[in-house]
């Protein structure tokens, strides 16, 4: 059930993404005061942190490169790099009933950052999310997560709601 759910969930949540890139270049146009979106463009915001970023994106040590950078493209960078958050954080994501304890096959701290290579899958009742992290190419790491985000129930003991994910990125942080 929770797969075929996630299944017919993929592709709207695959155009939203396209649609959050492009729109990007455009969103902090329409910022307030707060440094969110307006509600009727919340599927778009990051309603967890400010367009600006969290306190890691804005550290010159983590993102020298995008330190360098004006407000206002520092602005679009994150919402590149957080498209459509609001989006699968709000309509997409999905809830696990309260005290269920996570399933989980495979490396349970898998992650690249530290980096921690990996395969895991974490089932929480149905929700489930499948993640892979291996070296890849320059130095960096293939970073697969797929399904909701429900081994923040692992590593933070996280109440959810939990985020839908498709994530397949063959560049991601340094592996080491």
């Amino acid at each position: 059930m929770y797969l075929l759910r996630w299944i017919l969930t993929l592709p709207f949540d695959i155009g939203f993404t396209l649609l959050a890139y492009l729109l990007a270049p455009i969103l902090p146009l329409f910022a307030t005061s707060d440094d969110h979106l307006p509600s009727w463009l919340s599927w778009f915001d990051t309603p967890d942190n400010p367009l600006s970023g969290d306190a890691g994106w804005n550290d010159p040590a983590q993102h020298p490169l995008v330190a360098k950078l004006p407000a206002y493209l520092r602005k679009i960078c994150w919402l590149w790099r957080n498209p459509a958050y609001g989006w699968s954080c709000n309509v997409t994501s999905i809830a696990v009933a309260p005290g269920t304890t996570p399933t989980v096959y495979g490396t349970p701290n898998v992650g690249n950052i530290p980096y921690v290579p990996g395969v895991r899958l974490v089932v929480a009742g149905g929700p489930w999310e499948f993640y892979l992290v291996a070296p890849s190419l320059f130095g960096r790491c293939l970073r697969v997560r797929i399904g909701w985000k429900v081994g923040n129930l692992v590593t933070a003991k996280d109440p959810g709601p939990y985020q839908f994910v498709f994530a397949p990125n063959p560049l991601m942080g340094r592996s080491e």
